[in-house]
């Protein structure tokens, strides 16, 4: 008991100290190819260049400075192997969307393109993804709710971070992170529940949350086979709209690994499963949680939600999603229909999560 209390009392602790969260921003599909950096003073400020030789495979980082903007382009030669901009805020501009951040800037050459890593103060994090994921909700009972859940997983993936280089990333694998200074709104959210954290019996739970509803929430174990505490299975409270997507027989057959029949004649929708069944009546049965994660894995746009129902028309599959997102934890059109009903952010928290 002891313990669990020190390590309440330490994530308590992370929540007032100031913590630092390193997200990458701009995190689409392909690596932004240039990157436009501005100061609010006007003024660029560069830290240092490493000078590291760098593999042939992986380009350096061109700087060229327009007056008080900074172009950054990826070269195939050049002396910086990293870039760091000192504590301040910067306007960004990458692929095309402009965002503003506070605090310690990094770019660096990855994948053929440029990275770039904001370590941002926590409340701040907090409030530019409140921004990013509920601007479209006002009510504050909601945002009271997702600030405490967005908190929560950020302080879990510092703990438990992606990548050495930084903890989230800017897009649906973590949460769109808006930037700042977000509106008084979703700072006064964050003020309001400064310092809470989901927690079960001294354990840090993870926020974990989707835009909607397609059916029951899932447990972590059933999605991917974490056996996370502090999550419950709660039954959908809004209307869930569905999704049509036609894909090649040949392309869906790909997602069934090689454990699939070799010549598979058929394909069964069976509730939570997939059954194949090959020429010789032989069949086998794949998780639609495993079909799921590797089709949105490969393609995150054509796999909205692990509820759907297939079948097989000719050549090709029909798949009809219902739900947006991973359906683990908090269901954001969800939790705003209770807000609305009247619910306040601690009972809508304890609606989608198992928590002291």
């Amino acid at each position: 008991m002891k313990r669990r209390r020190a390590l309440s009392l330490l994530l308590f602790s992370f929540c007032l100290g100031g913590e630092e969260i390193r997200v990458q921003l701009f995190a689409p599909l392909n690596p932004p190819s240039a990157t436009a950096v501005r100061a609010a003073d006007g003024l660029i400020g560069v830290v240092h260049c490493d000078d590291i030789p760098s593999p042939l495979a992986v380009p350096a980082v061109t700087v060229r400075a327009e007056a008080a903007r900074l172009r950054l382009t990826p070269g195939l030669c050049g002396p910086c192997r990293r870039i760091v901009f000192p504590a301040a805020r910067y306007r960004l501009t990458a692929c095309g969307i402009d965002k503003s951040v506070q605090g310690v800037l990094e770019i660096t050459p990855w994948q053929n393109g440029l990275r770039l890593v904001g370590h941002v103060e926590l409340e701040d994090y907090v409030a530019g993804v409140l921004w990013g994921e509920g601007e479209q909700f006002r009510e504050m009972e909601f945002l009271r709710a997702l600030a405490v859940a967005v908190r929560s997983y950020a302080l879990f993936s510092r703990i438990h971070p992606l990548n050495s280089a930084y903890h989230l990333v800017d897009s649906t694998r973590s949460a769109f992170f808006k930037g700042g200074p977000a509106p008084a709104v979703f700072t006064t959210a964050c003020r309001l529940t400064r310092g809470r954290l989901l927690q079960k019996e001294g354990e840090l739970v993870p926020g974990f949350f989707f835009a909607e509803s397609g059916g029951r929430t899932w447990l972590p174990r059933q999605l991917w086979g974490d056996d996370l505490r502090g999550f419950k299975s709660a039954f959908p409270v809004e209307a869930a709209g569905s999704r049509r997507v036609r894909l090649a027989k040949k392309e869906m057959l790909n997602l069934f690994g090689q454990g699939r029949p070799q010549v598979p004649v058929a394909m069964i929708d069976r509730d939570s499963e997939i059954e194949l069944r090959a020429e010789d009546g032989s069949s086998r049965r794949f998780s639609k949680a495993t079909i799921y994660r590797r089709g949105n894995r490969n393609d995150h746009r054509l796999w909205p939600s692990p509820y759907f129902r297939l079948r097989e028309q000719g050549g090709e599959v029909e798949l009809v999603f219902s739900g947006r997102g991973h359906q683990v934890g908090l269901s954001l059109s969800g939790a705003h229909a209770l807000a609305r009903r009247g619910w306040n952010a601690d009972q809508i928290l304890r609606y989608y999560f198992d928590i002291d």
